[in-house]
């Protein structure tokens, strides 16, 4: 199955980006599901596992629909120079728990 592809200008206003929440879920799902053994780091300092579900599922809720796409432009970027995002999501779900009182 081919990935879709999110095809924009980077100065274009992502909100003009034609695309559904299951869509966005599932480009999440598939960009993600190779990653293990993500580990985040809470307020407390704490570091802890989190499973790829969890992780989509926080996104989703702690991510406006631009920020979505835009995170999923850069993984499509990571992807394509076949990098390992791993490190990029840990930087991003990191400013996300830190900025966010409720945890995981």
């Amino acid at each position: 199955m081919e990935k879709k592809r999110i095809e924009f200008n980077p100065k274009e206003d992502y909100s003009n980006v034609r695309i559904s929440l299951n869509q966005i879920k599932g480009l999440l799902n598939t960009y993600i599901r190779p990653v293990k053994g993500l580990k985040i780091k809470t307020n407390d300092g704490d570091r802890f596992e989190v499973n790829n579900e969890t992780l989509i599922n926080h996104l989703l809720v702690n991510l406006n629909r631009n920020q979505l796409l835009e995170l999923l432009h850069m993984l499509q970027i990571i992807s394509n120079r076949k990098s390992n995002i791993q490190h990029y999501l840990e930087y991003i779900l990191q400013g996300i728990s830190i900025g966010d009182t409720r945890k995981f």
